[in-house]
Parts: structure tokens; C-alpha cells; sequence
């Protein structure tokens, strides 16, 4: 009995620790990865200005309501809302776009 409880709790403590390792997998290939930018990079001074917002709640209500302002209400002619789920990428549109995608998958 000691030894199926302990046998389940390992199983658990395994199933939650790949599902860890899944959601980081799945959040850098959304975001890219975490890893510090050289100070050549294009990107550093996007990723500078949006980690801002975690490590101050007025960066965050800024850039909050910079991205609030695209929001309208349903029914404005010419406009769309904000997607209610993730939006799939359509087929990439040059071959060295594709390229580049199998690169980040590899």
C-alpha cells in the first residue's frame, strides 16, 4: 500500500514536471527564447521595453492600455476585436520564410 502511494506520487511529480518542460517549449517558440539579447540585437529594445511591465505595475498600465486602445466595440464598421483564441499561422509566404520556420522547429 506504502509503496503504490509512493509509486503514484512519483508518477505525478514526472507527469507535472514534463508538462512544465512543454509549456517552457511552447512558450519560447512563441516568444522566443529567454536568453539574454546582445547589445547589438534589433530585438533588445523591444524585449527591453515590454519586460518592463515586470517590474513596474505603471509600465504595465501603460503598455496595457497602449494595447487597449485597438480594442472597439463589436459592430464598428471596418474594424475587427481582439481574437478570443490563438490565431493559426497561415502557409509561410516565400520559401525563405519557410526555411527559417523549419530552422526554429529544428
Amino acid at each position: 500500500e506504502v509503496e503504490r502511494e509512493r509509486y503514484r506520487q512519483a508518477r505525478k511529480k514526472k507527469e507535472e514536471r514534463e508538462a512544465r518542460k512543454k509549456e517552457a517549449r511552447q512558450l519560447e517558440m512563441l516568444f522566443g527564447p529567454k536568453d539574454p539579447l546582445d547589445h547589438d540585437d534589433p530585438l533588445l529594445p523591444y524585449r527591453q521595453y515590454y519586460e518592463q511591465a515586470q517590474h513596474s505595475v505603471q509600465a504595465l498600465i501603460h503598455i496595457r492600455r497602449e494595447w487597449d486602445m485597438y480594442l472597439v466595440p463589436e459592430g464598428t464598421i471596418g474594424a475587427t476585436t481582439v481574437p478570443t483564441g490563438w490565431v493559426v499561422p497561415s502557409e509561410p509566404s516565400s520559401e525563405g520564410w519557410a526555411g527559417r520556420l523549419k530552422e526554429n522547429l529544428e
